[in-house]
């Protein structure tokens, strides 16, 4: 076993709520443990991004990094944007109340300036100007509030288990769905058909 740092940090990753609890027991278990994965392919993605900024120097790995930080950036804020519209609005439909979710809406917006800077950067930055303790700061600056934003909506969305499951499922995978109508050629890979 390698004792590199791989992907597994320095953002910490989610247990899935399967590991604890039976997904087929309730519709709003099988969604946290489904997002759950999904969050997890994000903080593997911008570790790896993290990790790799101050290492590389040739014009075709950093055009290479730029490429997947513009991608990540693109899918997670589509991600985002998608359970503000669609998702959440729906939940909050079904139980038949506002604010179950209004916390993780607002943990949205502590975090969307940066990785908005983050795909500027990656747009915009030519190989010769890159720098890799640009790109870290960059992340540094939203990184901490992402985090606790993923591992908190898990919980938020296991609060929905006095629901109807039926309905909730229903609207996730219409949001499922959507998510997978992203451009493939620009959007993160395991946001664009394996992990939705």
């Amino acid at each position: 076993m390698s004792s590199k740092p791989w992907a597994d940090g320095p953002l910490r990753l989610i247990k899935t709520p399967s590991v604890i609890e039976d997904v087929s027991s309730h519709e709003a278990v099988y969604i946290a443990n489904e997002m759950a994965f999904a969050h997890n392919a994000m903080l593997r993605g911008i570790n790896c991004i993290y990790l790799q900024a101050p290492n590389i120097s040739q014009p075709q790995d950093i055009s290479d990094l730029l490429f997947l930080a513009k991608a990540w950036a693109t899918w997670v804020i589509h991600h985002h944007e998608l359970e503000e519209t669609r998702m959440f609005t729906g939940f909050e439909q079904i139980a038949g109340q506002e604010g179950p979710l209004k916390s993780n809406v607002e943990q949205h917006h502590a975090f969307s300036a940066g990785l908005h800077d983050l795909k500027d950067y990656a747009v915009t930055t030519n190989p010769s100007a890159y720098s890799g303790a640009r790109l870290q700061s960059i992340i540094n600056g939203f990184s901490t509030e992402l985090e606790i934003h993923l591992h908190e909506e898990i919980t938020s969305l296991l609060s929905l288990r006095p629901f109807d499951g039926k309905a909730l499922l229903k609207i996730y995978k219409e949001c499922e769905a959507a998510a997978g109508d992203q451009p493939k050629a620009e959007v993160f890979p395991n946001g664009s058909g394996i992990v939705r």
